[in-house]
This record gives structure tokens, C-alpha cells and sequence, in this order.
């Protein structure tokens, strides 16, 4: 069923959208001509419901991902740009169904920085993943828990390379997330997937190719994640060769990873059968990990359970 909704000669776009169940559909997105943020909700017949105008205190808001907690209320997350200011600080607003907001928080940032996807565990808390533009040569990513009440939990920044961009993210069960994006590492851009735990602490991350192009003439755009229910990852998206005429193309794929984030029989080994709950050992530190010939493994973390001095699980 395909719908359109009159904007009044506006040029509009939806940035992202989720369903409740199927039978509600919530769209995010910015009026391109007029500025202005908005959220909207759409009937499962595809009747426009209602369209809510998001301007905290009037400053810029700039959504990126919208998702739905327990209780249906939505969350929408991006950047938000306070009067006279020159960066956009990571933003996340919660609205009932009626259109009432709920809250709005915003973490002052002394760079652009934005929010690129968020999701909601099973306790109604939040978590949100995006990247600080240092400069055009370095990017930071970033993660933020939120309350369900708007508190920031905390906020770490993952140990990734420079130019490291997340624009996915799902919930695991034990409230960790996973997330996945691209990242810039010696010059070549490669898609990433990486998780943490409830509190941030980092659990594993890898690096992948998606196309049999040399790496230096391609360039991915990583599109979408979902966790599987028998037992890892599919992730997808596009990667666009670098050349002129017929080889100037978009290439989709799509792959299927373990529990772990790897791509093969030879990387996954043993680890291929084990999710991440097997090797759980119930301490947050060290890590748990798995290697593809030893099993479950348990790696060294920074932080105060550690006897280093720092906070248990903090940033890389």
C-alpha cells in the first residue's frame, strides 16, 4: 500500500521509520525547505494520524532514527543545534502516541555530533549510537544509555579507529547492544560491527569486506542490522565503486554473521555454536570473547574492578 501525504509544496524528508506491531508506523523527518523537524504517526492503512513539530526551546533539531519502547511511546534520536551555537550536540526526545512530549536531553558535545540510531532495551531505558565530527579527517563514535525517565546512564566512546561511523544498532538480551557502521582505517573504508555491554564496556569488534573489489576502490555505505533469532547477525547495504563509466556502480550485498561478528566458517571455528551468553562469566571484568580454536575466552578491561582506578566499563 503505497501512501502520500500533502506538505503544502514543502519538500520533506522521512530520515527514519518504525512500526508498533504492524499496525502503527512512526516517521521522523525534516522540512528541506521551511526548517523544522517533525514526527508523525501513520495508521497501519496508511492514514496520517497525526504530525507533531519537534523545536526544543526553537533550536535546530536534526533527526536521525526513531524507535518505540514497551509501553508505545516513541523516541527519536539526532542532533540538536541550541540558539547562536555552532555544533550540533547528540539529542533524543520521547513522545507519547498522542503527540505529548515526554522528555528531551541533550549531551553538550564541543564538536558536530550526532545520533544515528537508537533502541530500547526491555526495562524502557535507551541506547544510542553516533560519531563526533572531530574534523574532515577524524570521527569519534559514540554511545549513550539513557533512563526511561531521560537520565543519562552513561556515555563511552568505543576503542574503533578514527573515522569510525555507527549508523545501526540493535538490543541483546542481557541489555548489551550491537552495533555497525563504517570506518576509515589506513586509508580504506570497511564495514564494522561491534557490541558492548549493559554499562558500555567493550566486548568485541571486527572489521569486513563486502565485495570482491580491491578495497581501495570501493566505498561501503552500510544500510541495515538485525539480530537473527536462530542465533547471529545479517547486515546490508551498498558499496559503490570508484572509477568512471560502467564500473561507476552501486553494488548491494548482504551477509550473514555469527554471534561473534564474523563472516566465515574459518573465523567463527568452534565460536560458530556458542552465543555470547556461553561465555558469560558473570564479571565484568575481564571481557568475554571467543576465539575460533581455544573457545571462550575472557580478556583484560580497564576500569575500577580491574584495580586500575578508572570506571569499571568506561571509554576507549
Amino acid at each position: 500500500r503505497l501512501r502520500h501525504f500533502s506538505c503544502n509544496g514543502v519538500r520533506h524528508w522521512a530520515c527514519n521509520a518504525t512500526h508498533v506491531n504492524g499496525k502503527l508506523w512512526l516517521l521522523a523527518g525534516y522540512n528541506k525547505d521551511k526548517p523544522g523537524t517533525w514526527l508523525r504517526r501513520v495508521s497501519g492503512a496508511g492514514k496520517l494520524q497525526f504530525t507533531l513539530n519537534i523545536h526544543p526551546n526553537n533550536n535546530e533539531v536534526w533527526p536521525s532514527a526513531v524507535t518505540v519502547r514497551m509501553d508505545a511511546s516513541a523516541v527519536v534520536a539526532g542532533g540538536m543545534r541550541p540558539a547562536k551555537a555552532e555544533t550540533f550536540d547528540p539529542w533524543m526526545g520521547a513522545y507519547a502516541l498522542s503527540g505529548k512530549v515526554v522528555w528531551g536531553v541533550t549531551v553538550p558535545s564541543s564538536y558536530d555530533t550526532y545520533l544515528n540510531a537508537v533502541v530500547a532495551r526491555a526495562d524502557g531505558s535507551l541506547i544510542a549510537a553516533g560519531a563526533s565530527v572531530v574534523n574532515s579527517a577524524a570521527s569519534k563514535s559514540l554511545l549513550i544509555a539513557v533512563s526511561p525517565a531521560g537520565k543519562v546512564l552513561w556515555q563511552v566512546t568505543p576503542k574503533l579507529p578514527d573515522l569510525s561511523v555507527p549508523v545501526a544498532i540493535v538490543a541483546e538480551p542481557d541489555g548489551g547492544a550491537t552495533i555497525a557502521g563504517t570506518l576509515t582505517d589506513k586509508g580504506i573504508v570497511q564495514l564494522f560491527i561491534a557490541q558492548v555491554s549493559d554499562t558500555g564496556a567493550a566486548r568485541w569488534h571486527h572489521k569486513h569486506f563486502m565485495t570482491k573489489e580491491t578495497p581501495r576502490n570501493t566505498v561501503p555505505a552500510f544500510a541495515g542490522l538485525i539480530r537473527l533469532e536462530a542465533g547471529g547477525y545479517a547486515v546490508a547495504g551498498k558499496a559503490q565503486t570508484i572509477g568512471s563509466g560502467p564500473k561507476a556502480a552501486y553494488t548491494p550485498f548482504i551477509a550473514r554473521l555469527d554471534a561473534w561478528g564474523r563472516s566465515n566458517c574459518l573465523e567463527s571455528g568452534i565460536c560458530a555454536a556458542k552465543a555470547a551468553s556461553d561465555c558469560d562469566d558473570s564479571d565484568p571484568c575481564p571481557s568475554d570473547a571467543c576465539d575460533a580454536i581455544k573457545g571462550c575466552i575472557h580478556l583484560k578491561l580497564g576500569g575500577a574492578a580491574c584495580g586500575d582506578g578508572k570506571a569499571a566499563g568506561g571509554a576507549g
